[in-house]
């Protein structure tokens, strides 16, 4: 497959001999590096070198059978990088100018256990059809994804209510992350990856408090 990926590079670049990006790269020079310590002062020039060098260098037949990664999936993953990369710069952008662009299916829950009782108190006051008294959802991106990082019973019972559309507001506390990112990928884990797959995640408190709570303070003796 590495063959393929390389050739398909090489591909590429003969057929786009003024690739921008790779140009630019390509006459950075002289790039001294004093931003991180754990490479040498003259990495990123040495990788530079290495990098332009072999794809200027010879290679074989690029017009052939591609078994392994195809020139369309090439372009496919390519597509699909670019579209997810402009997401997260969209939402860094969102978080500039005081917006939250998504929905709760968009959001990851870092929570995978709803309790009962905290969701019976919510629904005794939420009212669908008038959103004034719903205190917003926090997100955060965290590693580019969109994590919810409270207000997990709160969206529950929207769900239920049928609204998928509820207040969101950023979250710019300087919380623990290295702990929400236990959370997020325990969530993930169990396949929870938005706040619908929390609807059958509803415990008794005592259970709950078994099954979350109690995981909650191991984990953060554990961090």
């Amino acid at each position: 497959m590495k063959r393929d990926w390389y050739d398909l590079d090489f591909r590429y670049l003969l057929e786009h001999p003024d690739f921008r990006a790779f140009r630019i790269y390509e006459q950075a020079k002289g790039f001294r590096n004093d931003l991180m310590d754990t490479f040498s002062e003259d990495a990123f020039e040495n990788r530079r070198e290495y990098i332009c060098g072999f794809y200027r260098g010879e290679h074989g037949e690029l017009y052939r059978e591609y078994p392994y990664l195809t020139p369309q999936q090439a372009d496919g993953f390519v597509a699909e990088t670019v579209e997810k990369v402009n997401a997260i710069i969209q939402a860094a952008l969102a978080v500039w100018n005081e917006e939250v662009p998504f929905t709760l299916e968009d959001l990851q829950p870092s929570q995978f256990w709803i309790s009962e009782k905290k969701l019976k108190d919510v629904q005794a006051w939420f009212n669908p059809d008038d959103l004034k008294n719903f205190n917003p959802i926090p997100v955060k991106m965290l590693d580019g994804i969109p994590i919810m990082t409270d207000g997990h019973t709160r969206a529950v019972a929207a769900l239920l209510a049928g609204k998928s559309a509820v207040p969101l507001t950023w979250d710019r506390d300087d919380l623990g992350w290295d702990l929400y990112r236990e959370c997020v990928k325990a969530c993930r884990e169990r396949n929870i990856t938005k706040p619908q797959d929390l609807v059958n995640r509803i415990l008794p408190e005592e259970e709950y408090h078994e099954k979350w709570d109690l995981w909650c303070d191991g984990m953060r003796g554990e961090i």
